[in-house]
């Protein structure tokens, strides 16, 4: 494996990936990640995404709680 983007892991059915943070976890990140599991159940696109080839955010990912 030469980078991150190059992980198996991001291809992995059976696996959610988070982001890990240290020192506590980011204000309004219970709501976030309890919103992307509503929207992953349904189908709809997932807020805050990341690609790894781009180590961005994903801009079609990035809407609002109404998208």
């Amino acid at each position: 494996m030469t980078s991150l983007a190059d992980s198996p892991l991001w291809d992995e059915p059976r696996i959610l990936l988070s982001p890990h943070a240290a020192g506590g976890r980011p204000v309004g990140a219970d709501e976030l990640i309890g919103e992307n599991l509503v929207r992953l159940v349904q189908g709809r696109p997932l807020r805050n995404l990341v690609r790894p080839a781009t180590g961005g955010p994903d801009a079609a990912a990035a809407g609002t709680a109404d998208s």
